[in-house]
């Protein structure tokens, strides 16, 4: 396919980013979009296992915190914590919760339920204000972590692979530097943020990634190209 032809079907706008970090080549254009492409997908592998590990954690806790296996569709009513009007209005988490629900149907399982509810919602149990109404020990669930993190801590680093992982899921580039330059240090960043955070939720990262981890070799071959 011509340049052309991939400009066409994707985008001036989109392709422009690496039109102008590859200085107007655009053979080598196409290529770091290619391989921008692989790095993302390597990146697919250990993010999803990384979020089902967080939501799986979190599941675990509260289950035992609420000694209710029922307890994220059972804390949405009454004076459970995601009835809390912060919870409802700034965060939507109940709107999240029933809405899940219904569309689960006569298939709902508690089970279901977690696996059915996105990232962000997840995330957002870490906020200052949600993780104070909550009880205040949804950090313990980082077993591992220093001494001298917070929750806040925590929630600043979560939401910072939120919106990488978001980034991947619309396709967006993680191989650039805010100067729009190729530049892999983001991506290494996110990279470390969570290994080091699927370890200190008692995982040993090299053992849970294993076979599906090649993301530093990938970064290697584009910081070379």
């Amino acid at each position: 396919m011509t340049y052309e032809d991939f400009e066409k079907a994707i985008s001036t706008a989109r392709l422009n980013r690496y039109l102008n970090a590859c200085l107007g080549d655009k053979l080598k254009a196409l290529e770091l979009y290619r391989l921008n492409i692989e790095l993302s997908q390597e990146f697919y592998a250990i993010l999803s296992l990384f979020e089902i590990a967080l939501r799986n954690t979190i599941n675990e806790h509260y289950t035992i915190q609420f000694n209710d296996k029922e307890w994220l569709k059972n804390q949405c009513t009454g004076t459970g914590f995601l009835n809390n009007v912060v919870f409802s209005t700034q965060y939507k988490s109940r709107r999240k919760v029933d809405e899940a629900v219904r569309n689960l149907g006569m298939g709902y399982t508690h089970d279901r339920l977690v696996a059915a509810i996105s990232l962000g919602f997840w995330v957002s149990l870490f906020a200052p204000m949600q993780f104070r109404i909550a009880g205040q020990t949804l950090h313990k669930i980082f077993i591992n972590r220093p001494k001298g993190i917070s929750a806040k801590d925590l929630y600043k680093d979560l939401l910072l692979i939120l919106e990488f992982r978001n980034r991947i899921a619309h396709y967006e580039p993680i191989c650039f530097n805010i100067n729009h330059q190729k530049d892999l240090a983001y991506a290494q960043q996110h990279y470390d943020l969570i290994v080091e955070k699927t370890n200190w939720m008692g995982f040993t990262a090299r053992n849970f990634f294993d076979g599906l981890d090649n993301i530093q070799q990938t970064i290697i071959t584009v910081s070379a190209f």
